[in-house]
């Protein structure tokens, strides 16, 4: 299953991305490069938002999945990162305050590398690595289901 962090990638003559988990593809706008991220470090798990949470600890994200507060962390870490830009353009723009390039360089920092992860993250998710959202393994125990699915399975 595609579900694990793969160690090594190895990209051969003819563009051929190949993997320690035998996952084979043909690399042809550098994809590659963009993917590193998530794919060393995280877990593919169907969906955008998941795949950018995986690069958190999973002791951190046990109860974010126990208690369904996945967009909330998302969106919290997203805001977050951008913070710091947003506060030096409008005190730049609000009072005579007049930001140097070292100070552009550091409120940019987190805000790049916040969309560097969203970016690889949506290259990276997959969901045809997968024959069904209930194969995606999410911190918690936790699966994706219908809820139809959960209202049948209480009954």
């Amino acid at each position: 299953m595609t579900n694990e962090p793969c160690t090594k990638i190895v990209i051969d003559a003819a563009n051929l991305i190949h993997d320690d988990r035998g996952i084979e593809k043909t690399d042809e706008n550098g994809e590659h490069v963009i993917q590193m991220i998530p794919q060393r470090l995280g877990w593919n798990r169907w969906t955008v938002r998941d795949t950018c949470l995986s690069l958190l600890p999973e002791s951190m994200l046990h109860g974010v999945y126990v208690n369904n507060r996945r967009t909330l962390v998302w969106l919290a870490c997203g805001i977050v990162l951008c913070l710091p830009l947003i506060a030096d353009g409008f005190l730049q723009l609000l009072t005579t305050y007049e930001s140097t390039n070292f100070k552009r360089i550091l409120t940019g920092l987190p805000f790049g590398f916040g969309l560097g992860v969203l970016l690889s993250s949506m290259f990276a998710a997959r969901a045809d690595a997968f024959r069904g959202a209930g194969q995606v393994l999410l911190p918690g125990n936790a699966r994706f289901t219908l809820k139809t699915d959960a209202i049948h399975e209480s009954e």
